[in-house]
């Protein structure tokens, strides 16, 4: 019996006792049956839906293929990348069906290529691996969670058939919206904020602006959700306050509100922060058709059901977790807090909401930020207070110029006062990120310690709406025993000695000794690499790192250089790693092993001025093979490793 049978049959047998419960009035626990039997079921759904996804090919050469492209991503008018759902593939000179995604990234113009578009081309599709170096981004798992397995490169593609479906319409209609931007002379960072803002596209936003929205605490104004899908429902929702209050005009006003909200859904690319905005305005503006009141959290909890039947992997996305999150906290704690300040002057009170909103939805997701940012928006009451009304008309003010564009290619001016508004919104966030202390980074929370975050999160809230001081104590509590235990992995730290080998291009060594921490690398090391080194160290709670350069070795505390005949030697914490750096000793290291004996042997002779003992350990850096030094000169094989296939490497002390 395989586990899916299991599975079924685990959950028939519950949905009998859950019968039986409810004949004999124990509605507690048909509560608890219920809410296990639809985990079990969405389990097995999300089993069965990623067994159609996981990849059936390996390709060791160039193949032939035809597919349709599914998303593409553009800068600058030029095609970046873009997901192709291959359909055929050409293998020993027969066509087979397939049903693969692969991630393209374009090397040529193909500046006229359009979602939906049925292409070919001959191409070696390569499988995404696991990345080897720890607090490393996983971007294999990243595009597995939305099915691509394959990546490949391609300068051309062959065009057969231009396919029209309400994606590609939508595809279109968005160019034709940047086209207007453009024309209208919104260009550089306005252009691509106005674009991410109203289109939801953010492949114009550079790295720099990137962060530095980021670090504003002003991100998740970049990705379309639920504040602009809000935006949109008020609007025509003002547009149609005067309708009578009739059976025909209440259907009418939702089936104009539906087509606005889905078709701006449709326009910005159907992400799951915006389906999870739009699904909810949805439920609720059918109530209102219905004349009946909506609960929102039945219209969250609504919303989410549909959008993971649709992709039961949308629930590990971090856009999906955010969203949901941030709206769940402004729904249960916004009302509260904010009726505890009501004056007589209406500026200070939507100040006060302003302040509000952005402290609930901060608090909600504040477990998620830790564990997946590692850092903290210091001055983010005062960002969201002057960029959401900002936001606000430039979302209204977008979508009024495309309409005066497309209906009297005029704008009436209106353009020039977004660019001014577009402007201002970019200094704003410069100028917070010059205010001291707008930043805190290094947050590295431990899984346990983030779960005890958002139990004390979570019982916060539920003492906000039942006013039970228990609920309040346990809170507190939980938030003491998460120092505790951030104090006690930190106070283990100061014992901690190690040589760690990632596998990154030019292999950084590091030498670890307590808080304290010294990174070696031979070659220039990019700011991604570093990035992934330090995140490393600052996971384990290390608080000191220096990076130190080939040629100022002799400043390393903990690093001892040599070079000898045909070899680099690197002493570190009682680790010695030899490089060969000579084809003939490659060779030699390759194919002889009495001759390898001798040549380390000769290796740890010229090498007396590094102090070494009887504990040390030896790392052939060429095979990544690990020795350890006996009796002086005798070495004794231990292990065999590769960096490059296995990943990171590290030999405690």
């Amino acid at each position: 019996m395989d586990s899916i049978e299991s599975a079924i049959i685990l959950n028939v047998i519950l949905l009998i006792v859950g019968v039986i419960m409810i004949k004999i009035r124990r509605y507690y626990i048909v509560s608890c049956i219920l809410t296990l039997l639809f985990v079990l079921l969405g389990g097995t759904y999300f089993n069965q839906f990623n067994i159609h996804k996981q990849p059936r090919y390996n390709f060791e050469k160039k193949i032939s293929w035809i597919g349709g492209v599914e998303s593409i991503s553009k800068r600058d008018g030029r095609v970046k990348s873009l997901i192709i759902e291959i359909k055929k593939i050409k293998r020993d000179s027969i066509w087979q069906r397939a049903d693969l995604f692969v991630s393209f990234q374009s090397k040529g113009r193909n500046s006229e290529l359009r979602v939906g578009d049925i292409i070919s081309g001959k191409s070696k599709l390569n499988r995404y691996k696991t990345q080897h170096n720890p607090a490393q981004f996983d971007f294999s798992a990243y595009m597995a969670n939305r099915g691509v397995y394959y990546y490949s490169f391609e300068k051309e593609f062959t065009l057969h058939t231009r396919q029209t479906n309400i994606i590609s319409i939508a595809d279109q209609l968005r160019n034709k919206a940047i086209t207007a931007f453009e024309e209208m002379g919104i260009q550089g960072d306005e252009k691509a904020v106005l674009i991410a803002l109203c289109l939801g596209d953010k492949s114009g936003l550079d790295n720099d602006l990137k962060s530095s929205y980021a670090a504003a605490g002003a991100m998740h104004i970049l990705a379309v959700s639920g504040l602009h899908v809000g935006i949109i429902f008020l609007l025509f929702n003002q547009l149609m306050k005067r309708f009578p209050n009739s059976n025909l005009s209440r259907w009418l006003k939702a089936i104009v509100l539906l087509v606005a909200i889905w078709v701006f859904a449709t326009l910005t690319g159907l992400s799951s922060s915006v389906q999870r905005a739009s699904w909810m305005f949805s439920f609720i503006v059918l109530s209102k058709a219905l004349n009946r009141n909506s609960n929102v959290l039945n219209s969250i909890a609504g919303s989410a059901i549909i959008l993971l039947l649709i992709n039961p992997n949308v629930l590990f996305e971090v856009g999906f977790q955010l969203s949901y999150a941030a709206v769940i906290g402004i729904v249960l704690i916004y009302p509260i807090l904010n009726s505890w300040v009501a004056t007589k002057y209406y500026l200070l009170n939507k100040a006060w909401s302003l302040i509000v909103i952005s402290f609930s939805a901060t608090l909600a997701t504040l477990p998620f930020t830790f564990f997946y940012f590692h850092q903290f928006p210091n001055w983010f009451l005062l960002t969201n207070l002057i960029i959401i009304p900002a936001v606000f008309t430039i979302v209204l003010g977008g979508i009024l110029i495309c309409l005066l564009w497309f209906l009297f290619e005029e704008d009436f001016l209106l353009a020039e006062i977004l660019n001014y508004i577009l402007k201002f919104l970019n200094k704003v966030i410069e100028w917070i990120n010059y205010l001291p202390f707008h930043l805190t980074e290094g947050i590295w929370l431990r899984p346990l310690s983030i779960t005890l975050l958002g139990s004390s999160i979570i019982l916060f809230i539920i003492y906000l709406n039942f006013t039970n001081r228990k609920y309040l104590l346990t809170s507190l509590m939980s938030l003491t025993i998460l120092l505790s235990i951030e104090l006690l992995v930190d106070g283990r730290q100061y014992t901690n000695r190690f040589v760690g080998l990632y596998a990154l291009k030019g292999t950084p060594i590091v030498a670890v000794n307590g808080l304290d921490a010294e990174v070696v690398c031979f070659g220039e090391m990019s700011h991604y690499d570093t990035k992934i080194v330090e995140n490393h160290l600052l996971s384990l709670g290390v608080k000191s790192i220096k990076n130190i350069e080939e040629d100022k070795l002799s400043s390393a505390k903990y690093f001892r250089f040599k070079k000898s005949e045909g070899f680099s030697l690197l002493s570190a914490l009682n680790v010695l790693i030899i490089s060969p750096e000579k084809e003939e000793y490659i060779r030699i290291l390759n194919d002889n092993r009495r001759e390898k004996y001798l040549l380390f042997q000769k290796a740890f002779e010229s090498i007396k001025s590094i102090e070494q003992n009887n504990s040390t350990r030896i790392l052939l850096a060429y095979e990544f093979q690990q020795w350890k030094l006996k009796e002086g000169t005798a070495f004794n094989e231990k292990v065999g490793y590769s960096i490059k296939e296995e990943g990171y490497f590290q030999i405690d002390q």
